[in-house]
């Protein structure tokens, strides 16, 4: 692909349309005006979710041009890519916090989305998947990815449960741990062990490039998708915490509700893509994501700045609502989840409806503060 072919392509324009109305609207509209900041925070959300697609297909690029295999391009880039939404918003609310003082409560935005994102993904976003057609599942396959992305979210709630923070040292360990399960995955497949698995990922990779790009369209394009993303998400939490604030919702739940279903998008439009040839690649992708997350990127998120729980620092709804709702929620639905997929490895129409109405029960609940022990 050449540059001016790039420069023609309509994901293009329609990136670099949102990027002019946000730094333009951005620097009119008043952000503390609650109207305006929807506006705002519907336009970031829009550029966020197209500039991160847009970053991931110039990363698959280049990864081709310097003769990266198709299987390590869909077990990382491609993983990575669907969170990359979140990885922005989160890392972004941890800058905030840290440059801001009077920002300290956006550390309750980053961990709401992060739980959010896998409470959507494994609920609204499978549970829809699984309507429009029921999936078999791969026993083997299931076990190892099933467990670790539990795992994973264990792991993040005992690490923040008990002192109530998430460290630089246990952020750095979070990323370390998701390292170690790429080059796990890596190893596995070159052995050769599970075919099935490969044979879906490249799948999921194969026909986004069938015309070579030259040097510059690639830089070009992870340039303006990052820079774009950038972007987006200050807008984005910049707006999320303004709306907060006007209609006295606290973060968390901006989090866990707007953002976490805004950044999952990607996940659903991958997972409807791929449901009718590879349940693999439909399930597959809302696992990887969900062990992306609770270990990438709120592990970034905390290197980046501390992710502080104390109701002293993100106040005392933010602190109620996580640990009170929010964290439970994300680990039932989890939970959840796996018995459906481990009872009979197929998931049914029906258990698909019970994961969407999950979901419609924890966000009217959430929303209402219709929970045990919650302080309204």
């Amino acid at each position: 692909m050449s540059i001016w072919t790039l420069i023609e392509d309509r994901s293009t324009h329609i990136i670099l349309a949102l990027a002019v109305l946000l730094v333009g609207g951005g620097s009119v509209l008043d952000v503390r005006n609650g109207g305006q900041a929807w506006i705002i925070l519907l336009l970031a959300l829009g550029l966020l979710l197209t500039s991160a697609d847009y970053f991931v297909d110039g990363a698959k690029a280049l990864a081709r041009k310097i003769g990266m295999s198709e299987l390590i391009i869909g077990l990382t880039i491609v993983s990575i890519g669907t969170s990359l939404p979140e990885i922005m918003i989160t890392g972004t609310a941890a800058f905030e916090a840290g440059s801001n003082p009077e920002a300290k409560s956006m550390l309750a935005f980053a961990l709401g989305n992060i739980y959010g994102s896998v409470l959507v993904q494994i609920t609204l976003i499978l549970g829809i998947i699984v309507v429009v057609k029921p999936l078999d599942l791969e026993p083997g396959w299931l076990g190892r990815d099933g467990m670790i992305m539990f795992g994973s979210l264990i792991l993040l709630t005992i690490l923040i449960w008990f002192d109530n923070e998430l460290s630089r040292p246990e952020g750095i360990l979070l990323v370390s741990l998701y390292l170690v399960y790429l080059f796990y995955l890596g190893f596995i497949t070159r052995r050769g062990s599970e075919k099935t698995a490969t044979t879906e990922k490249v799948q999921d990779t194969e026909g986004d490039d069938a015309v070579p790009w030259d040097g510059f369209a690639v830089m070009l394009t992870m340039i303006v998708g990052l820079g774009c993303a950038v972007l987006a998400s200050n807008h984005l939490v910049s707006s999320a915490s303004s709306i907060a604030q006007s209609l006295g919702m606290p973060e968390a739940m901006i989090g866990v509700t707007i953002a976490a279903a805004g950044t999952s998008l990607p996940e659903l439009a991958v997972g409807l893509a791929a449901v009718h040839r590879s349940a693999g690649v439909a399930i597959g992708t809302l696992l990887g994501s969900n062990i992306t997350d609770p270990l990438l990127s709120i592990g970034i998120a905390a290197i980046i700045y501390p992710i502080s729980l104390d109701p002293t620092v993100v106040t005392e709804a933010n602190y109620h609502a996580i640990r009170l709702w929010i964290i439970p929620g994300a680990l039932v639905s989890t939970i959840m989840a796996l018995l459906f997929m481990w009872t009979s490895f197929r998931f049914q129409r029906g258990e698909g409806f019970a994961l969407v109405a999950f979901y419609t029960v924890f966000t009217v609940g959430l929303l209402t503060k219709v929970y045990l022990f919650l302080p309204h």
